[in-house]
């Protein structure tokens, strides 16, 4: 059962805590976070006019670090893929960052804060690769600020933006200066509850986790896979026509080159000119600068030659 829940209304007082909205231009910085609740962002829900939704600490924490990233110039579509595709290791980070450096060194653990690291791109759609449906997974890398200097300087893996371009937020400083403003400033909730139910949240992924492996495992333990169907019942009629006529028409050389129908790695054939035209032009083989590789009708072919109709 969580500690903490909050209202979207609250959620929106500690946002506009944390970057210093003027009360003035409050209505302006809601509409802004409504964008987000569009998106069905942070609980995967449209609110609706029946019961309001409560937000757990997970949701807080995905909106104060979309903020973040509008902070730094992204859209909210593009804010909500990053988050969500990187949820796992970024709620990891953010509970690692709630302890003060006392509190980590006190516990035997690290005392250096964990930073962010994201590469934007706000043009990706007009490079040459284009958006693909999995750009944002693995778009955040996590760092000990201890360890900037060789991210920064080698570069990290990212399927988006460049290696000169790195935001870089400081998971700790924002972290703990969330917690300070909810428990101190507003008291809204006490830091070690929310401590406690990011804490939560992640075993309860693990074991959700645990559970799915075991799953899969019972599964596999007990699955005999299906017999491949016959040949002829994998293609169309008129695409196993047509590899019978290559068959009919180059049988000798297919046998010369694939005896038994077997494609054997590192064999060495000679061929004429002429048989290595016959195998291009008839559609069986084509030529790159790699070398010759069957097509798929000329592997259909040399798979029927295995039939004892052909033998």
């Amino acid at each position: 059962m969580p500690r903490c829940s909050f209202t979207f209304g609250q959620i929106e007082e500690i946002l506009a805590a944390v970057h210093h909205i003027a009360p003035e231009r409050r209505v302006a910085f809601q509409g802004r976070l409504k964008h987000f609740q569009r998106e069905n962002f942070p609980t995967g829900q449209k609110p609706g006019k029946g019961k309001a939704l409560k937000y757990g600490a997970d949701h807080l924490f995905k909106m104060v670090i979309a903020m973040e990233l509008v902070q730094s110039g992204m859209t909210p579509k593009l804010v909500v893929q990053i988050v969500e595709h990187n949820w796992s290791l970024l709620q990891t980070t953010t509970y690692l960052s709630t302890g003060s450096r006392e509190e980590r060194r006190a516990a035997g653990g690290d005392e250096e804060d964990w930073c962010w690291l994201i590469r934007p791109e706000a043009m990706r759609e007009l490079t040459v690769e284009g958006i693909g449906e999995y750009d944002q997974y693995e778009a955040v890398m996590p760092a000990k600020t201890d360890d900037l200097g060789k991210y920064l300087g080698e570069g990290f893996g990212a399927a988006t933006g460049s290696p000169w371009r790195t935001l870089v937020i400081n998971a700790g400083s924002l972290v703990r200066g969330v917690l300070g403003v909810i428990d101190l400033k507003m008291n809204l909730a006490s830091a070690g509850d929310i401590k406690a139910d990011l804490m939560d949240l992640i075993s309860d992924q693990q074991r959700a986790a645990e559970q799915a492996m075991a799953s899969i495992d019972d599964t596999m333990k007990n699955w005999t896979p299906p017999p491949p169907k016959p040949l002829r019942e994998r293609y169309p009629p008129a695409i196993i026509e047509r590899a019978e006529n290559l068959l009919a028409n180059h049988r000798e050389l297919l046998a010369t080159i694939f005896p038994g129908g077997d494609v054997g790695e590192g064999v060495t054939v000679e061929l004429s000119a002429d048989d290595v035209r016959t195998l291009r032009d008839s559609g069986i083989m084509e030529i790159a600068a790699e070398g010759m590789f069957l097509t798929t009708i000329g592997a259909l072919a040399v798979e029927l030659s295995k039939e004892p109709y052909y033998g």
